[in-house]
């Protein structure tokens, strides 16, 4: 038999990665929702090639271990292991015609062509290459993991108070974790998608030499098999997007009462959640019977396309005096090439779902923090603490003034209150001072030197704090305690615990002080206390405390009082509070109204002033 009919008696393709058969994990990790709007804008605001262009950048740019000879090799090694492949796939159909011929010429085959025949199905079952692979590709997994997770998390950690308050925190940790995803995307296109390519063009290019005008036949089919797949994938694109939406609906329908439940039980709204829950269901299967329709209907036309284009395969090869072995062989050989064709195109538009999925951990490298340090911020040195707010004017993004001209000062060593009603700039003022933001205009100087000419790192080492929100991790309560000075000793945290007055309390938790938070349930008032002593633990010159006394009994308010007027002396003190029996003693207090200074004073001098403190200190006290 002639060497044309041995070239199409080739196996069908084996997967050249069998652990991407395992990488798909679409259920978690990616945030569906967020993903398809951001395939949609990006579908509307910039054109294809562009937006495809900046994703291969960012692909190759993250695949390729820089300054890393070791991983270097290996990325070649791989490559070796896709070509090696392919080589395999092309010369087991040639090896058959060989002994076809053989066969037919002599009737007998050598041990030499025996053993061949061997080593090339045993390299064909993928057991030597694969382990090779997975031998090559672990360290590379490794990196790109690290790399891409770490990277986005120290960029997304980088990024200022406009995009932390204004997104949810957990959207955020989701897309960071995303990163691992897009290491399978890495590994989809470099390690399946490619080869399985190189097989439809080389399985192609064998089919030509039967007959070239069955050749171009399949190209005209497998044309037209993409477009139909294509055309029925963009009318699929909005049935698709719906179901996402209604998917992360079904979430959240679960999600939110569950976590308030107590609500749920005051308001004995159990029957509406559960209806809520049946209607998102029965709307999510709406939703994707549609979708499924779609599926049925493409299907259908490209297993016409299929047998169509095969039907005329046959009448090309039975009309040109072609051999009855020639056209076994064609009529195998098109089965086994219409396999990897098949397997291309799921391929191709799984990976483009899963792209659109990533894409949104793509555009966190493209976001730039709005506050950053300027080329030649110096290192903060505190010689004297004073702090000098002169005309400072701030607004959150798209929202209303909530600094409008603040100006004051505070002497180093001078303990000065900030009072003012809910929603007058109070605790803004904090963040502009560790510049979470960055004020319009105006500036705040520390020791003489504007904070926007030093080194962010260098402030807030600065500044010890106790924030309005008591926010803790998920460890032992010595940890999160000593969170704001590793270099803490125990005594000194111990200290800080009892001018807190949550000391003893602590030492009643199961574990005491190594009793992780989150085990061991915070009421508010102790929370309120270890946020407290966090804030006292680092010594610094400069002193915030922002509510320290909110939510805490009169008993417990009194002794924090009394250790804080002890811990604060000599040092230079902001204390932010509704509170005038933790304000009155202070040197000087600063009244916020409206975002404006319309006070300024100690307690004796505003009290005769009768104005805004005066009003608000005894309305506090009737």
């Amino acid at each position: 038999m002639s060497s044309k009919v041995s070239a199409v008696l080739s196996p069908s393709p084996t997967s050249p990665l069998d652990v991407t058969s395992k990488s798909a994990n679409k259920n978690g990790k990616v945030l569906s929702k967020l993903a398809w709007e951001a395939w949609g804008n990006s579908e509307r605001e910039k054109s294809a090639g562009v937006r495809w262009w900046r994703f291969i950048r960012f692909l190759c740019t993250a695949a390729w271990p820089v300054g890393n000879r070791r991983l270097q090799l290996h990325c070649f090694g791989l490559g070796l292991c896709v070509l090696a492949d392919r080589a395999i796939n092309f010369l087991i159909p040639l090896n058959h015609g060989q002994l076809i011929d053989r066969l037919i010429g002599s009737g007998t085959l050598s041990r030499l062509d025996i053993c061949r025949f061997a080593v090339l199905h045993f390299l064909d079952t993928g057991s030597i290459t694969s382990a090779i692979r997975m031998s090559l590709l672990c360290p590379l997994e490794h990196y790109w993991v690290k790399k891409l997770k770490v990277g986005a998390f120290d960029r997304i950690m980088a990024l200022s108070g406009d995009f932390h308050e204004g997104n949810d925190p957990s959207t955020s940790s989701k897309l960071i974790s995303s990163g691992e995803e897009f290491s399978k995307v890495m590994i989809d296109i470099f390690l399946l998608s490619g080869p399985l390519l190189l097989d439809t063009l080389s399985a192609k290019v064998s089919l030509y030499y039967i007959d070239a005008r069955v050749a171009l036949l399949f190209t005209a089919v497998a044309v037209t098999y993409v477009y139909v797949y294509h055309k029925f994938l963009l009318l699929q694109q909005n049935p698709q997007r719906q179901l996402f939406h209604d998917l992360q609906r079904e979430v959240d329908v679960v999600r939110e009462p569950v976590l308030n439940w107590r609500t749920v039980s005051y308001f004995n709204g159990f029957k509406l959640e559960s209806t809520r829950l049946t209607e998102a269901i029965d709307l999510r299967f709406t939703t994707q019977k549609k979708s499924n329709l779609y599926t049925t209907f493409r299907n259908a036309i490209q297993a016409s396309v299929l047998v169509v284009g095969l039907i005329l395969a046959c009448t090309i090869i039975s009309q040109s005096n072609r051999s009855v072995g020639e056209f076994a062989a064609m009529l195998t050989y098109w089965t086994r090439l219409c396999d990897p064709l098949k397997c291309t195109v799921r391929t191709l538009s799984g990976l483009r779902e899963r792209i659109a999925r990533v894409e949104p951990f793509t555009e966190i490298f493209e976001k730039t923090p709005s506050v950053v340090d300027a080329g030649n911020a110096s290192i903060l040195e505190i010689n004297h603490a004073d702090i000098e707010f002169e005309n400072v004017t701030f607004s959150y993004p798209g929202q209303r003034p909530i600094l409008r001209g603040v100006s004051f000062s505070i002497q180093d060593g001078q303990t000065v209150a900030i009072v003012g009603a809910t929603g007058s700039g109070k605790t803004t003022i904090t963040k502009l001072l560790f510049r979470l933001y960055d004020p319009q205009s105006g500036s705040i100087r520390i020791s003489g030197k504007n904070i926007l000419d030093v080194k962010m790192e260098s402030l807030r080492s600065n500044i010890a704090v106790a924030p309005q929100e008591c926010e803790f991790f998920r460890r032992s309560v010595t940890e999160n305690i000593k969170y704001a000075n590793h270099q803490c000793r125990m005594e000194d945290m111990h200290g800080a615990c009892k001018a807190a007055a949550i000391h003893d309390r602590i030492l009643k938790y199961p574990k005491g002080f190594h009793t992780v938070i989150e085990s061991k349930k915070l009421s508010g008032g102790e929370a309120r206390r270890v946020n407290i002593a966090r804030g006292l633990t680092p010594k610094k010159r400069v002193l915030v405390l922002d509510e320290p006394t909110n939510g805490l009994d009169n008993v417990t308010i009194a002794w924090v009082q009394e250790h804080l007027r002890k811990d604060t002396k000599g040092r230079t003190t902001v204390i932010i509070s509704h509170d005038p029996s933790l304000t009155r003693n202070a040197d000087k207090i600063v009244v916020l109204s409206e975002g404006r200074v319309v006070e300024e004073g100690d307690h004796d001098t505003l009290l005769n002033m009768k104005g805004h403190y005066f009003r608000q200190y005894t309305a506090r006290d009737s």
